[in-house]
């Protein structure tokens, strides 16, 4: 499709940015989305990116302040992300300092354009009302990649968890990614579907400075209430976020294929430490707030800024 010469506007507040994936069935991941709590929306900026087959669009909605009633938004359509979403997943990895990760996303995103000024309207109250007119161009019987990338404003009094509840069909795979202060990281990682910790193989992603960690979390049979956990350490997760997404969307509707390549990807990193098997944990926190507990840095707690991914593939 022919788009008008509009490209997206400068972006402020990146330096804490979150991003999320699901794959699967049209039925599954719009569910997902729909699940997105209201509150997520209502942050200055939020891009929702979308590949089917043969079709990919990017919606950027943007708010002239926090919870404004009304919302403008911008539209590209073509055929392909073109690999935008494992460039942005690798930006969040990264090990970006605050200040520079703002203008590294906005010229990832502007790669995409011309954009479509659609104007302004009143702002959606759900998510189901900012993402259903996008899904349309979806058939319902297809499979389809849905991604969300939002700008939250955080207060004082920290964050709210990112998803409550979800819903009963999970996606072929999963993504969560956050960088921020370590405090905030940490009310979205633990904030994510409580199902979560209970699929069958899920990794976590951490970096703080110079120190980074790979946690993959894998129960030795389905359901299995126990659980063995791999843990790699090195001074940087480099590409390794990013690689095992486009192993993920290569594999296209095989996600056995591609659980098997993202295997392949992290057995690249090099040497993994196994620890004894121990029951399974029963939700985000119990997974993950150890691993997140134990990795400091050499740096104030209160500055840390930290950049985490949880990946359920």
């Amino acid at each position: 499709m022919s788009n008008p010469e509009v490209t997206p506007p400068g972006a402020t507040g990146w330096e804490h940015a979150e991003f999320y994936g699901w794959s699967g069935t049209w039925q599954e991941v719009a569910r997902r989305l729909f699940a997105v709590p209201a509150g997520l929306l209502a942050h200055p900026r939020v891009a929702l990116l979308l590949q089917g087959e043969g079709r990919a669009d990017v919606r950027l909605f943007q708010r002239a302040v926090p919870g404004a009633d009304e919302v403008g938004t911008l539209e590209w359509t073509g055929e392909d992300l073109d690999g935008l979403p494992e460039r942005l997943a690798g930006l969040l990895c990264g090990n970006s300092a605050a200040g520079g990760l703002r203008q590294a996303i906005r010229t990832t995103v502007a790669e995409l354009t011309p954009f479509v000024d659609l104007g302004s309207t009143p702002a959606p109250a759900t998510a189901r009302g900012a993402f259903g007119h996008p899904l349309r161009h979806y058939p319902e019987d297809g499979r389809l990649s849905a991604y969300l990338l939002t700008v939250p404003v955080r207060s004082p009094g920290g964050p709210l968890p990112v998803f409550a509840k979800g819903p009963k069909q999970y996606p072929g795979w999963e993504w969560y990614s956050v960088t921020a202060a370590r405090r905030d990281a940490a009310g979205v990682l633990f904030g994510l579907p409580r199902e979560i910790a209970g699929r069958d193989r899920y990794a976590l992603f951490l970096q703080i400075r110079d120190e980074a960690e790979i946690h993959l979390f894998e129960r030795p049979a389905p359901q299995s209430e126990e659980i063995a956990v791999r843990v790699w350490r090195g001074p940087r997760l480099g590409d390794l976020p990013g690689r095992c997404l486009r192993a993920l969307a290569a594999a296209g509707r095989s996600p056995s294929a591609g659980g098997e390549a993202v295997r392949d990807v992290l057995a690249e990193a090099g040497v993994w430490t196994a620890a004894k098997t121990s029951l399974a944990p029963v939700s985000p926190r119990g997974a993950f707030g150890l691993p997140f507990d134990s990795l400091r840095g050499e740096t104030d707690e209160a500055a840390a800024f930290v950049n985490a991914a949880a990946l359920v593939f």
